[in-house]
């Protein structure tokens, strides 16, 4: 249940006080392993601990091979009004 708190928490502040209209959002207290595990990069998912790579991949085995979206694209989802940049991938989960 933390490792779920530790990036909704973040993500819900995000939603009620940053600035949707910007470029990219902050990420600072987004925990480094989600990060990584959806940053796309093989050297940032390979340090993505075990739990995270085994949900990366059940999620790319449930969305038929889709990549997981990148950390801007998963934090514009909380805001209804703007849609994430490209270079998304994948559906949600």
């Amino acid at each position: 249940m933390e490792r779920l708190r530790s990036v909704l928490v973040p993500a819900v502040r995000l939603g009620c006080t940053a600035d949707f209209e910007q470029e990219s959002l902050p990420v600072d207290e987004v925990p480094g392993w989600f990060a990584a595990v959806g940053s796309g990069s093989g050297d940032g998912e390979r340090r993505a601990p075990q739990f995270a790579r085994a949900g990366r991949e059940a999620y790319a085995e449930h969305t038929g091979g889709g990549r997981p979206w990148d950390l801007q694209d998963w934090l514009y989802r909380f805001d209804r009004t703007r849609t994430p940049g490209a270079g998304s991938g994948g559906t949600p989960p």
